[in-house]
């Protein structure tokens, strides 16, 4: 609803209908009919409360009898009186016919009187008369809207015509290279990157050398006039990427023969346990090697944890496990790791394998302590004891050699897969 607008409180600007002669009605600094009229204590006349609120705000003189200091109080059984007098509309020059009691004269402009002014409810700074607001609201430039082709932004009507209309990707704009095609502006540059005859494109041998460029409707003409210069370029082309290939495939059998000779892998790792009277254990020994688990892989280290109350123990227990270390293509690995280690020892008289696994857990970051071993990424150890008397009788070396026989991989790493591949493709 339009909002009526409000000027100064004063007097009411209205004309009484039968005026009386013997009541003061009439405030003597605005002129008008009294509204809410205060009683001074100098003079005893009476004035509007906002126009007397003024004099006395300011410290001035009372504007009848001229005293500086003086009270005003709220002259109720005046207001009654003047209330009930009947009076014409402050719009009665402009034509409003209407008349009643003056307490309704208020209510009157504020929701009836045509030609009362009133705000655009839109929040625009246009004032007009009632009668003709409902005209300017229709048009108003800050009157809410949807845009009419995307359906989904809504503001107001100078926001979407001047602004949104440009961008909203719905709207239906020609192609901007005179195809006479209009479509939406939202599979415009599809059009112009793969249909527009009109589109300025490179030829399809630019990739061998030609610069032509020429509109798409052109372009088979010149694919058949330069027919014979264009196979030229492309056999130089493919004679230079042989060239290329021939390097890369040199490059990449050097990377990978540095890489195997280098790099310790899981099938080279061996760790010799001497078991014996001649050179007996050291209480809690700890015997390791680094390696990895295939070329690109995880970094671990194998270690063989020695215990034996001394050097004339009937046994000897060992414990093998396997930690996770900080290792050169943890970056391109996947995290946590997951699988496990097979080992393999002959701890019998005969010889005989024994196989067994250790697995890292709980590895879920490759953020190492300074140790360079991963906090949580402790691999469950193996108990081996092991009969000295009767592993005496089978190794007359008096050595337990622990063999990495496999390493079982449950992570998903590409960089594996592809370097798994390749090897393949190297090595056959």
């Amino acid at each position: 609803m339009s909002e009526p607008v409000r000027l100064l409180i004063t007097g009411y600007d209205c004309a009484l209908v039968d005026p009386p002669n013997i009541m003061e009605w009439e405030c003597p600094i605005c002129l008008l009919v009294l509204r809410e009229p205060c009683l001074v204590s100098c003079c005893g006349r009476n004035f509007c409360q906002a126009c007397i609120a003024v004099v006395q705000d300011k410290g001035e003189k009372c504007p009848i009898c001229r005293v500086i200091a003086f009270t005003s109080m709220h002259n109720k059984g005046l207001e009654r009186i003047l209330q009930s007098l009947l009076v014409k509309c402050e719009s009665e020059r402009l034509g409003c016919a209407w008349s009643g009691e003056l307490r309704t004269l208020d209510r009157h402009l504020e929701a009836v009187c045509l030609y009362a002014d009133v705000r655009c409810k839109h929040g625009c700074p246009t004032i007009a008369k009632r009668m003709d607001i409902a005209e300017h609201e229709n048009k108003c430039g800050r009157r809410p809207l949807s845009c009419c082709y995307c359906q989904s932004y809504n503001s107001t009507y100078d926001d979407v015509v001047s602004a949104h209309h440009l961008v909203c990707p719905s709207v239906r704009v020609p192609c901007p290279n005179g195809c006479n095609a209009v479509l939406e502006r939202q599979h415009l540059k599809q059009r112009i990157d793969n249909v527009c005859p009109n589109s300025v494109v490179e030829c399809d041998f630019s990739c061998c050398g030609c610069r032509v460029k020429t509109t798409r409707r052109e372009l088979p003409a010149h694919l058949n006039t330069d027919l014979p210069f264009h196979m030229s370029m492309l056999s130089k082309s493919h004679a230079q990427l042989l060239l290329e290939v021939q390097q890369l495939k040199s490059k990449n059998n050097a990377m990978m023969s540095y890489l195997k000779t280098s790099l310790t892998l899981a099938q080279d790792v061996r760790i010799s346990v001497e078991i014996g009277y001649q050179k007996p254990l050291v209480p809690g020994k700890l015997l390791q090697k680094n390696f990895y688990s295939d070329i690109g892989g995880y970094k671990m280290q194998l270690q063989i944890l020695c215990s034996t109350s001394d050097h004339l123990s009937k046994y000897v227990r060992l414990y093998p496990r396997v930690y996770l270390m900080k290792g050169e293509f943890d970056e391109f690995l996947s995290w946590p790791f997951e699988g496990e280690v097979t080992m393999s020892t002959p701890l019998s008289c005969d010889k005989m394998h024994i196989y067994f696994s250790v697995a890292p857990q709980k590895c879920k970051t490759r953020v190492l302590n300074d140790k360079g071993i991963a906090e949580e990424g402790v691999g469950s150890a193996a108990d081996i004891i092991v009969d000295v008397e009767r592993f005496r009788e089978g190794n007359r070396d008096y050595r337990a050699l622990f063999k990495v026989e496999n390493v079982k991989e449950c992570t998903n790493n590409w960089m594996l897969k592809q370097l798994r591949q390749r090897r393949t493709l190297v090595y056959t």
